[in-house]
């Protein structure tokens, strides 16, 4: 199991989510960073950094 929190990778928001597999989870972070943070393409500091907040 995978999680992610958007506070863990520096952002002032409370998602979080679950997946089974990298793919499943990597999903929900970019439809949440699409709709709740308006970014169509993540920066790749940002995106270094959501890689650092999987657990």
């Amino acid at each position: 199991m995978r999680t992610f929190t958007c506070k863990q990778s520096g952002m002032n928001c409370s998602f979080e989510a679950i997946g089974n597999t990298d793919n499943e989870l990597a999903r929900k972070i970019i439809d949440h960073m699409e709709s709740a943070h308006n970014m169509q393409v993540i920066p790749p500091e940002h995106l270094m950094k959501v890689k650092n907040a999987i657990k």
